[in-house]
């Protein structure tokens, strides 16, 4: 997930007046959760026969809404919400209804998948019947996580009703605190909040975990689940993106630590960590997924890198070493990683089978190795730390090895396997530096001309028709988006430069997302035709929030490099975006960025916590420029002018490095000179 292994250099910046760098006014238009303890329907969304007054159950004003035998009414809360659902009833004798729940409308209006319409789960999770025996509130005792619209059938006798509200159950984060995000592009700000409100409806009560969501399922009071509607459970893979949103948006470490803890806890005693809570699902396939084991090992880290924790390393630092020698006795005489047929052979792709030496969990566990290494270095076990890296590095001696298919330009899904090419695999092949940079250019180009969609990137240039683990469940084959794979993808062209490409797929994966119902929040997966594929996929997942923290990152620019922001990087990528603007939470404070692009003039403005200051990476603007600090020179036509709050100045064809001294509020303008604007 990442090549730097030493320091990286780079920062960037906008600038525009300090005081505008505060979270401003217009960002709550793309957040639409009002927050308090209730919120009500917002709309009527279809009304079957002979209903009176349908609007009348959308206020508390004591007038009903009228449903005679055999109607139907089907209302709108403008955005996916959970908790409880309840109204006001009047009756006049007892009532048989049924109350659906969906997260977008053509499920609410009764559009199904035959596959669904045959599950009992589906039935159970999104369906219930009541009677409802006397007049007041009636609230469904089964709490739904995640519903955005409400079908209320009644079956038999007829029913008035008002005031249809949810009891909120979720973590209500205020968008208004520490990170933020707003650029020139409306479509890119509508991403980066939809993202972080996934994440915040999937962050529950961790007694409320779940089917029944009456489950204990972690440590601490908060935890981060999968999705909110379901399956309500830890898993690691899941964590590999929601923790980085929470770290670019709420800072909320707390919840990161404890739903990381909520796993760790119960490592098995072979010592693979469990990949998701040991509870309901999870007692039956917590062992399952070898994969997720190693993503366990990669998240503490990345907790690690953002928070500074060193205790809860420390205190987690044993069990990571028997992760990883549980998984080494996994390798092949060559120390090639070997996906298990049966125990331990599912992953996040649990619909088809992908077993022996596969390119995406040697990369991975590749990346684990490396990881895994720093924190030994970081703890002082030197001979620890040797112990990883030579392991990683028999990884390296042979992964191309395996894995390369020359005559496709791209790496093979599994070894002898010469018809799957993996999306997965080939963008950790390059975000782990197993891939050099002339493969990583022809994987891109490969991406670009197999597996492009119109709604972002397939997971195989071809389908697993055989074997399959699941075979009448598609989701994680040809056709089908994998926003959780396609944000490693992005990165993974943001770390070759092909910053334009990386731009396009956010906007083509997520821009596709919310453009549709139910708008506000990312899909579990994107379905072969570029919609939802059926009522029980999950419209608000957390592991598809990716762009979320990829646009504070490498748009805004703001990327730790050392534990607890000990070191970072500012290094804006505007790709045709006028202007950016936001803030990414530290362990020290604020980072607050604020940049300007135009074709002779880049400028931003910084205001970074107290302490050794940011380096920062901005783009130049050809051979014959000046640069300004505060509004006093630092260079002017290839002559450095030194000043006292910069610590190095370089410039090369596409860069402008400067490494300032100090934390502060910092100024920069980059432009050409006048005369040769002329």
């Amino acid at each position: 997930m990442r090549k730097d292994i030493g320091r990286i250099i780079c920062l960037g910046l906008m600038i525009l007046p300090v005081a505008l760098m505060s979270a401003p006014e217009e960002l709550s238009q793309y957040w639409q959760d009002a927050g308090g303890e209730y919120v009500f329907a917002k709309a009527v969304n279809f009304t079957g026969k002979n209903v009176q007054s349908a609007e009348s159950a959308l206020l508390e004003d004591e007038q009903f809404a009228k449903l005679p035998d055999g109607s139907e009414l089907t209302l709108d809360f403008g955005v996916v919400t959970g908790g409880f659902f309840e109204f006001k009833v009047n009756l006049a004798k007892p009532a048989k209804i049924r109350i659906s729940y969906s997260e977008a409308s053509a499920f609410a209006r009764g559009q199904k998948d035959w596959l669904s319409s045959l599950s009992r789960s589906y039935r159970e999770l999104l369906q219930r019947t009541y009677e409802v025996k006397q007049s007041g509130w009636f609230q469904d005792p089964v709490q739904m996580g995640g519903a955005r619209y409400v079908k209320i059938e009644v079956l038999s006798g007829q029913i008035e009703i008002d005031a249809v509200r949810c009891k909120k159950t979720f973590f209500q984060c205020d968008p208004n605190t520490q990170g933020w995000f707003l650029s020139s592009d409306e479509q890119l700000n509508k991403i980066w909040y939809a993202g972080y409100y996934t994440v915040c409806l999937d962050t529950i009560p961790s007694e409320q975990g779940g089917k029944n969501s009456k489950t204990k399922i972690g440590e601490g009071h908060w935890v981060i689940v999968d999705g909110a509607k379901r399956d309500r459970l830890v898993w690691s893979g899941d964590l590999a993106i929601a923790n980085r949103v929470v770290y670019v948006s709420n800072a909320r470490y707390d919840f990161a630590k404890d739903s990381l803890m909520s796993l760790a806890k119960w490592q098995f005693d072979n010592g693979l960590y469990p990949a998701v809570s040991r509870a309901e699902l999870g007692e039956k396939v917590a062992g399952d997924f070898l994969e997720y084991s190693i993503w366990q090992v990669i998240n503490i880290y990345d907790y690690y890198l953002y928070s500074g924790d060193r205790e809860f390393i420390k205190e987690l630092y044993p069990s990571i070493i028997k992760a990883m020698n549980y998984h080494d006795l996994k390798t092949d005489n060559n120390g090639i990683f070997e996906q298990p047929f049966l125990r331990g052979g599912m992953n996040y792709s649990y619909s088809i089978i992908r077993s022996g030496p596969l390119a995406y969990t040697n990369a991975l566990y590749y990346i684990a190795l490396m990881d895994s290494a720093k924190i030994a270095l970081d703890l002082g076990d030197i001979g620890q730390a040797q112990v990883f890296l030579t392991r990683a590095d028999r990884i390296k001696n042979y992964f191309n090895q395996y894995f390369w298919d020359k005559k496709n330009s791209a790496y093979l899904d599994r070894k002898r396997d010469l018809s799957h090419h993996p999306l997965d695999g080939n963008s950790f092949a390059i975000l782990s530096g197993l891939a050099d940079r002339a493969k990583a250019e022809q994987v891109l180009d490969f991406f670009n001309q197999a597996l492009k969609l119109k709604w972002g990137d397939q997971q195989f240039d071809k389908p697993y028709h055989f074997p399959r683990k699941i075979p009448l469940a598609d989701g994680h084959n040809a056709k089908y988006v994998m926003p959780f794979i396609n944000a490693f993808d992005a990165l993974a062209r943001y770390n070759l430069g092909r910053d334009d490409e990386a731009l396009d797929l956010i906007k083509r994966c997520w821009g596709n997302m919310i453009d549709q119902d139910p708008n506000f929040t990312v899909w579990e997966w994107i379905g072969p035709k570029g919609t939802p594929d059926r009522p029980t996929t999950s419209l608000a997942h957390a592991w598809s929030a990716g762009a979320t923290f990829i646009l504070s990152e490498w748009v805004l620019g703001v990327r730790p490099i050392q534990p607890g922001f000990s070191q970072y990087v500012i290094e804006p990528h505007p790709s045709g975006i006028k202007w950016a603007k936001g803030a990414v939470p530290s362990p020290r404070g604020l980072i607050e960025v604020s940049w300007k692009d135009s074709a002779d003039r880049f400028e931003i403005a910084v205001n970074t916590p107290s302490g050794d200051g940011p380096s920062l990476k901005l783009p130049t603007k050809g051979e014959q420029i000046k640069i300004s600090l505060n509004d006093n020179l630092v260079y002017d036509n290839q002559t450095k002018i030194p000043n006292p709050s910069v610590m190095s100045l370089s410039i090369s064809a596409k860069v402008v490095e400067i490494e300032l001294k100090d934390g502060g509020n910092y100024q920069i303008i980059i432009e050409k000179n006048s005369e040769v604007r002329q």
